[in-house]
């Protein structure tokens, strides 16, 4: 997945739809960079936002051990699973 849009009314619908696919394929996360209209229904559907001072990051992902590891910055996380056109 490079990018998603959806309007407003069907946002949810599509968030649900990407997620479902990316759980069914096997992905431990979804991540990318966010805009500001998709917030709130990133955050109702337990999105978990990081920001590393420069950037805001979204990550996605139902497995608890995913997630603390990025909380604990025990992650390796690098412009390989980011956006590269956000720069370093």
């Amino acid at each position: 997945m490079v990018q998603i849009g959806a309007r407003k009314m069907f946002l949810d619908d599509v968030l649900d739809h990407l997620f479902y696919h990316a759980r069914r394929g096997g992905a431990l996360a979804v991540s990318g960079q966010l805009d500001p209209s998709a917030f709130q229904s990133l955050a109702a559907k337990g999105s978990v936002f990081h920001h590393d001072g420069a950037s805001w990051f979204l990550i996605h992902s139902r497995n608890p051990a995913v997630l603390a590891a990025i909380h604990r910055t025990d992650a390796f996380l690098t412009r390989l699973e980011g956006e590269w056109c956000i720069g370093p």
